[in-house]
Parts: C-alpha cells; structure tokens; sequence
C-alpha cells in the first residue's frame, strides 16, 4: 500500500470526480444528515465512474463479478482519504537502517510483422486492448512502458528462416535494453494485467520476506505440477545481473543456430512450427546458465541438449527437455507462501505456483487447454488471454477509467503509424 500512496500515477488515477466528492462529504459530515446524504450519493457515483453503465454484461455471472469489481472501486476511495492525510517520505528505511530507492523497472512488448509479409499488417484492433491495459498499468505505477515495432536483427545473423518470425526480436531487444534497468518484465502482446493494483515490487518483496537473494528470472508456467519445468515464454521478468547477461548471450547463441543444420527442427526449406520459435531457445540458455553456475547440481558437465551429428540438429527427446530441468539438483518450483518457502534461497529461477488458487504467480495461461483456470481468475496478477470477449468484468471497468480519466491510448493514426501513450507521457 506504501508503494501504491507514493506513485505519482496513482495519485492522478485517483483524481477523479469521486474522489473530489468525497473530500467535499468529509466536509459536510459535520452536518447532522451528512451520514444519509454520504451513502446514497456513493452507490450512485461509484458505478457512474466505473463505467459499468457501458458494460455488457451478457452471460457473465454478475453477482460476483460486480462484487469484485465493487471491492476495486472501494479500495481506491480507501486509498484517496489515506493518501490526505498522509506525510510522504523521499526514502523507504531498511530493516538494517540502510535507504533504498524505488527500483527502474520497465515493460516490454513487441509487435514485429513476420518478414515474409508484405506490406506488414497492423495489430488487430482487440490487441490494443492489451496494449492500453498495460501502458496504463506503467503509467500508474510510473514504470517505463517500451513497445517495439522494429527488427532487432542485423546483417551479421545467419539467414535462418526462423529469424523471419516476429517473436524472435525480443531476444535483441531485450538485450538492448535490460543494462539501462533493474527489471524487465517482457510480455506478449496478448499479455494482460488482471490485478492493476499490485505493482511488480510486490513480487520482488515477497522473495526479500523468503530470504531469496538470488532471483534472476521469474517465469509462468503451463502445468503447475511440481516436475513440470517446461513452459510458454509469454512472459517473463528478468533481472539487470550478470548471471541474465549470460543467459541472454545463450539465448542470442540459439538463434543463430546452435548446430550445423539449426537446432531442433529438420524442415529447413522454410515450414514454421514451435520448435522453431525462441521459447526452447529461453529453456536452452537456463540450462546453459545454471550448469555454469551450479555445476555441484548438475549431473554431468553438459546437462543440455547436445547436436546430433547425424542429423545436424539437437536432440530434443534423448532425453526429453524437461528432464535436463528434473535432472538439476534441488531445483524447486514455487512463487509465493509455504512453497516459495521452499526454494532454496539461492536458486535463479522462480516458477509460478498456484497454492489453493491464491496469487497465481507471473500469470495464468487461458488461451488454451479445458479452461481449467478460469477459476482461480480473481487470484492472479496477470492472464495470457486473447479473447477480449473474455476479459474479466474489472478490467474492463479500469480500461474505461485508463482511457477516460487518465487519457491512455493505442491507435492508428493517418499514416498508419501505431501510437501509443497515456496522460502526458508517449510511449511510442
């Protein structure tokens, strides 16, 4: 809540005509009818400047996700009357004495035309939804927000067909960038944040609390069973070390090609499918890390995918991939609670876990599968959800209150250039 009262964004966010109203029903509660006044004009307002009047709420179980959202609207009065009387601070004290400052983070997403095509097309119009919803969620927490539309590739790369594919420019443009920050968290475009009141600090907190003093990469996952360390790279956040810089350069070693014929897929003539995206390419470079750095806990020298000489290529099922990982000794998955608790304290890497359906770490993957996750939807920080038919009824509520109170954007203009900003700040 300190992190939330100190943000400039938030402030603004909550500078709304309901929060103008309730310092002026402060004010006449002095009166012997202001009690009455105070409470029929709040349940009017509020939906007013929800913007629930404008929602559809067609086939959506509306008793609680009104409730939910009411319990939103509610915490930012709360937040409004506490922040009047509040006496801020320049610096938050350590436990130890010591200051810190507000670590630099930023949030990056991309939107690269695969090569192939042309002229390149424009996003369709739901994705900027998502780009809305997350430039807004950097404005209130006064994160950076960077979205790229360019080729991070240059001449001096092998002519793969794979590089033709858009999602492999996040490896360079990660890399060029994550020097000039303490974190990064990268998304996909189809990334969206579910609980805009919790900032990224919020995770990086509750390692400290657990005494895990070696975070490097905080990933989702796709199966939360606990021998299952394979996942979707939709998102990650990552951290300004050397440890990530290496990863990276593993990471950039992967697409360029790691044996003679590439590295996982034979069809070389130009046929696209997964094993050509940067996803195994992010799997390869932590293996490659952690047996560096951890060679005590790895069972030989080379706990990695090694090239086939036959075919050119790495093995990717002697043994299967998620098997390295399972091989890796005392590599443990858990993000919050009694299973974080269990991490060894120095281990890189934090899986997200789902304990009882509370805080769901990084996000909860919704584009595919039985849609078993729908129901720990409240508990999570973030959703990979493309349908924005889907949206949950909140965010639908603060992406009317981003674009009406704080003026945030995503559009096309006249020259087909994408713009994207919020209040004064343009970000692309």
């Amino acid at each position: 809540m300190d992190q939330l009262l100190n943000s400039p964004r938030a402030n603004q966010l909550l500078d709304t005509p309901r929060a103008i109203g309730t310092k002026l029903y402060l004010a006449i509660l002095l009166a012997i009818v202001a009690t009455v006044l105070y409470c029929n004009i709040y349940m009017t307002r509020s939906w007013q400047l929800s913007g629930l009047y404008e929602i559809d709420v067609a086939n959506v179980n509306v008793t609680d996700e009104v409730k939910h959202l009411r319990q939103e609207l509610e915490s930012l009065l709360y937040y409004q009357k506490q922040q009047s009387n509040r006496i801020r601070m320049p610096t938050q004290q350590t436990r130890d004495g010591n200051h810190h400052t507000k670590a630099k983070i930023a949030i990056m997403s991309s939107f690269v035309p695969n090569g192939n095509i042309n002229p390149p097309p424009r996003l369709k119009d739901e994705y900027l939804k998502h780009i809305i919803n997350k430039a807004c969620y950097s404005y209130i927490w006064d994160y950076d927000f960077i979205f790229n539309t360019t080729y991070g590739f240059d001449h001096t790369y092998p002519n793969w067909h794979w590089l033709q594919y858009g999602t492999w420019h996040r490896v360079p443009h990660v890399n060029a960038r994550i020097r000039d920050y303490d974190w990064i968290l990268y998304t996909d475009t189809d990334f969206l944040i579910n609980d805009i009141m919790r900032p990224l600090e919020s995770f990086i907190n509750e390692w400290e609390l657990y005494n895990k003093t070696n975070v490097q990469l905080l990933v989702p996952v796709d199966n939360y069973r606990g021998n299952s360390f394979t996942f979707s790279a939709f998102a990650f956040l990552i951290r300004n070390s050397t440890y990530s810089h290496t990863l990276i350069k593993y990471w950039d070693e992967f697409a360029k090609g790691i044996c003679k014929n590439g590295n996982l897929n034979t069809t070389s003539g130009g046929k696209y499918n997964w094993l050509d995206t940067d996803q195994p390419g992010l799997w390869y470079a932590m293996m490659r890390i952690y047996a560096d750095y951890f060679p005590d806990r790895v069972p030989n020298d080379h706990n990695y995918p090694q090239c086939n000489d036959t075919l050119g290529i790495l093995n990717k099922d002697n043994p299967k991939w998620n098997d390295y990982f399972k091989n890796m000794k005392g590599l443990i998955k858990g993000s919050t609670g009694r299973e974080l608790d269990k991490v060894p304290n120095d281990q890189p890497y934090i899986y997200s876990s789902l304990p009882d359906g509370q805080r769901s770490g990084l996000a909860l993957q919704m584009n595919w599968g039985d849609n078993k996750m729908r129901r720990y939807e409240d508990g999570a920080f973030a959703l990979h959800l493309k349908d924005t038919k889907s949206f949950p009824l909140g965010v639908r509520a603060e992406l009317q209150y981003c674009r009406k109170n704080l003026g945030c954007y995503a559009h096309y203009n006249d020259q087909g250039e994408l713009k994207i900003g919020c209040g004064d700040h343009v970000y692309l």
